[in-house]
């Protein structure tokens, strides 16, 4: 196998792995309907960024760019539209200063600048949310689990790529550390969950809990 076939291979398991990704957490809140841990300052980030990745491809006519970003652009709304009920006004305006700054580099020509650095706006909220908040029940593992594939597949792509691109090795290395840290957090967290509200405690718990010695 040569040098550029093995390139292309990961490139394309690069693609799958992206897609991927992006369903098994619309697919757990909407199974579940539990919100705990998500960020939708992250997912409506990541909305205007495959925006704006449409009308960059769109600009400069790469096909598979805006393609790509096109497709990511439904289960990343099906995300947001399950969210709906814990996103606040200040969530929405956090995304609409991005989406200004999406747009208002388009004249200057420098939209491909500003959305490369998109992996840190997009992820960067969902990592500070894991670290700052102890009830992670509705982020789903199987989407950090395939990021890490995802972000290694497409470092080492960068890194087969002509000159090595430095973007996607970018990329992958501040997915892949997100990923990790928001793997760590659902695997911490676990170990000492919340209890339930719903769960009603055994008699002879609710009895000791009622009682109270004589003074």
């Amino acid at each position: 196998m040569t040098y550029e076939a093995l390139a292309q291979i990961i490139g394309w398991l690069a693609v799958a792995a992206f897609f991927a990704r992006l369903l098994p957490q619309p697919l757990k809140l909407w199974r579940t309907g539990v919100p705990h841990g998500v960020s939708p300052v992250a997912v409506l980030n990541g909305l205007v960024s495959d925006l704006g990745w449409v009308l960059y491809g769109l600009g400069t006519g790469v096909l598979q760019v805006w393609l790509t970003a096109a497709v990511a652009l439904v289960p990343c709304v099906w995300t947001a539209v399950l969210l709906r009920g814990v996103t606040t006004r200040r969530h929405v305006g956090i995304a609409l200063v991005w989406l200004a700054v999406v747009l208002g580099t388009m004249p200057l020509g420098l939209l491909g600048a500003v959305l490369g650095v998109s992996v840190v706006v997009n992820h960067g909220p969902q990592v500070l949310l894991v670290l700052r908040q102890h009830d992670l029940r509705g982020v789903s593992a199987a989407t950090w689990g395939l990021a890490i594939a995802d972000a290694t597949l497409w470092g080492c792509f960068g890194l087969l790529s002509p000159g090595v691109d430095l973007a996607l090795v970018g990329y992958g290395t501040v997915l892949l550390t997100a990923a990790l840290i928001v793997l760590g957090r659902v695997w911490w967290t676990s170990r000492s969950p919340l209890p339930d509200p719903e769960v009603e405690l055994p008699a002879a718990v609710l009895e000791g809990l009622a009682y109270t010695p004589a003074p």
